[in-house]
């Protein structure tokens, strides 16, 4: 892992729960494709859970698609296939 992915935050998934209005802003089609979970909306910015936060596809993607900035935080793989399978079934 390379020095500036482990200085970003991690998230712990499993301990923490996701309100609606939040999911509700990332269509689980894309979601999916890109392994992720937004975490907390603010007005400007989403705060997103994702195993590869350098993933510049996946940050454009989910920016063009929300119209917020995003803010990567990385997260397990196993705890992302968990949550994506709890919240977006």
């Amino acid at each position: 892992m390379s020095e500036s992915i482990a200085s970003l935050p991690q998230v712990d998934l499993d301990t923490i729960e996701i309100g609606p209005e939040v999911l509700a802003r990332v269509p689980a089609e894309l979601a999916r494709q890109h392994r992720v979970i937004p975490v907390m909306i603010g007005p400007t910015v989403m705060i997103l859970a994702m195993e590869d936060p350098m993933n510049i596809r996946a940050v454009d993607d989910l920016f063009f698609h929300c119209r917020l900035s995003i803010e990567p935080i990385r997260a397990t793989r196993a705890a992302l296939g968990r949550a994506l399978a709890k919240y977006y079934p």
